[in-house]
This record gives structure tokens, sequence and C-alpha cells, in this order.
């Protein structure tokens, strides 16, 4: 007999977060936000008993995962470490503007893959692709 086959179930996530690319050429190069979304993708077997049968995972679980994930960035300001836009400021300064600091460019593709690394290891079921919006009509998707 074959094992059941697996389902891909979709979790969605939405924050407000501002952001800037120092090394770009562009509009993007300023301090901006963007209202983004990210969808998540867990793939794995039906549970077959208990509190969560007949689901491949418990979307109250995911969400409060999601939460723990992105929530911190939340109506913040992610920037690269090093970014010299907070070149003599205090850190006391970065708390009360909520400025926090990540070790790569913060780009829609980055963002999506941090997310795919944070997630993995705490996750219900296998991570199987995370994809950013940073706009409507433009998102980076990274798959596992």
């Amino acid at each position: 007999m074959l094992p059941p086959p697996n389902v891909t179930v979709t979790k969605r996530y939405e924050w407000d977060m501002g952001h800037r690319l120092p090394q770009h050429e562009g509009k993007c190069r300023r301090l901006h936000g963007h209202r983004y979304v990210v969808e998540v993708d867990f793939t794995g077997p039906v549970i077959p008993a208990g509190r969560s049968a007949g689901m491949v995972v418990d979307f109250d679980e995911v969400k409060t995962l999601l939460h723990t994930v992105i929530g911190y960035w939340d109506h913040r300001t992610m920037l690269q470490q090093g970014d010299p836009i907070v070149d003599g400021h205090s850190a006391s300064w970065h708390t009360l503007y909520g400025i926090f600091f990540v070790p790569f460019v913060p780009t829609a593709e980055n963002i999506a893959r941090e997310i795919l690394l944070s997630l993995q290891p705490g996750a219900p079921a296998q991570v199987t692709r995370v994809r950013v919006y940073e706009t409507p009509s433009g998102w980076a998707e990274v798959r596992a």
C-alpha cells in the first residue's frame, strides 16, 4: 500500500515595515515603507487523528509561529548592519524609532530567504515555499 500523498497548505501574514537599499541607485535608496505580505506553504501528510485530525498543520499554530518570526518587524525599520543613515546616533535612538539591523541587504529576496531559514527549525510541517510581496504586483519567492 502506498503512503498517503502529501498536501500543501498556505498561510498568509501581513505587516508594515520601512527599509532602504543603501547601494541602490534608484529611489529605493531612500528610506521608505511597504505593506508586506508573506505566503508560506507547509507540506506534509494529513494528520490522521487527534486535535488536528484532517489537517496538515493547525492554522492557529502557524499564525503564532509567523508572529513569533515576523511580528517584531511590524511598524519598525529594517536596515542593513552598518547602514550610514544611522551614523552618530545612539542605540537608544534606534530603539526609540524602531530601527533594527540585519546582516543582509533588506530586499524582498533576502527577506523571503530569512523567513524560510527562521521558520524551518520550528515548523509543524515542512516549509516548502515562502513568497514575500513588497508591493501588490511585485514579490520574491524562495523554495526549500
